[in-house]
């Protein structure tokens, strides 16, 4: 049950970042649907890599290719969002987690 909260919680913190983002750049609904689609699916391959990495403690690798899927995520966008707009997300995704690593 607490997992779920949290899980909720962060779903939350995602879709409100992408409302907040798609306002601030004058979005289209289609486009923000867009947005939020690749969220919720690199959210679903980094946490699958981090539950496989509970399993075998590969958490050196499971670091390294959630990278990867966060890079390939900013390539997805690229086709959706123009040149400013995807630097814009990138620096927001930036702000929201100083800490990660790359």
């Amino acid at each position: 049950e607490r997992f779920e909260r949290r899980a909720e919680r962060s779903a939350e913190r995602r879709a409100e970042m992408v409302r907040n983002f798609a306002s601030e750049q004058g979005l289209s609904q289609e486009t923000e649907a867009s947005l939020t689609m690749a969220m919720q699916q690199e959210h679903e391959q980094i946490m699958q890599l981090f539950r496989d990495a509970r399993e075998d403690g590969s958490w050196r690798a499971a670091r390294t290719a959630s990278e990867t899927v966060r890079s390939d995520t900013d390539e997805q966008l690229g086709e959706v969002l123009d040149e400013e707009q995807l630097e814009a997300w990138q620096q927001l995704r930036e702000e929201e987690n100083p800490r990660r690593r790359r």
